[in-house]
């Protein structure tokens, strides 16, 4: 072997060295609690040193990539002033599973306790790349079917307010205005006597 090659060779061996022994050394036990708290604050400075920037985000229905779709998700969610809860966490090398509680204002009026997923979270270098459902989410379909008369009762009423939630091409626009519009809107189909609802709030079934 000529002496360019076992430079390079040594180089190559050197490099592979370093990135497993950054992602051996992580603590993603840390890194998840210290994640899971900002989150539940809604600390978007702390999430944002946290996250890749080419993090990729899917759970459920909804796939999201890139730091800034993601963040903006999140601050949707504490517009709607959504809580979050994790248990039963389980790390794996730079992997955590855990199951992830949500609830808020919006999803008790539509008569649903929480919604529960069950994410797959993957650090590496001490950043969060990829959250995935480890297996479905309970609840999900169910929020979006309750929403339906949500939707009709808004669409008869407050249409203006309906529109400033999508863009021009009928997309879900993610923000923490666009979150607490929908709270406000939820509050005013509650007083309204919630039309199309029936029954008692109930843990989320699965799907």
């Amino acid at each position: 072997m000529s002496l360019r090659r076992l430079v390079l060779a040594a180089v190559l061996s050197i490099v592979a060295l370093c990135s497993c022994s950054r992602s051996a050394t992580q603590d993603v036990p840390r890194l998840h609690r210290e994640y899971m708290d900002a989150l539940s604050k809604h600390e978007f400075q702390a999430l944002d040193a946290m996250m890749a920037e080419d993090v990729v985000w899917s759970l459920g229905p909804t796939t999201l990539n890139g730091k800034a779709d993601v963040l903006a998700a999140l601050r949707f969610d504490a517009g709607l002033g959504t809580e979050f809860r994790s248990s039963d966490v389980a790390v794996q090398e730079s992997t955590v599973t855990f199951e992830l509680r949500t609830s808020s204002e919006v999803t008790k009026a539509l008569g649903i306790q929480d919604v529960r997923y069950y994410p797959r979270m993957t650090f590496e270098d001490g950043l969060v790349t990829r959250v995935e459902d480890a297996k479905p989410p309970a609840g999900a379909g169910e929020v979006l079917r309750k929403m339906e008369p949500f939707l009709a009762w808004a669409a008869e009423h407050r249409p203006e307010a309906l529109d400033s939630l999508q863009d021009p091409r009928g997309r879900m626009i993610f923000s923490r205005e666009a979150g607490e519009i929908q709270r406000r809107l939820v509050r005013e189909w509650m007083q309204a006597g919630a039309p199309g609802r029936g029954g008692s709030p109930q843990p989320a079934r699965g799907l």
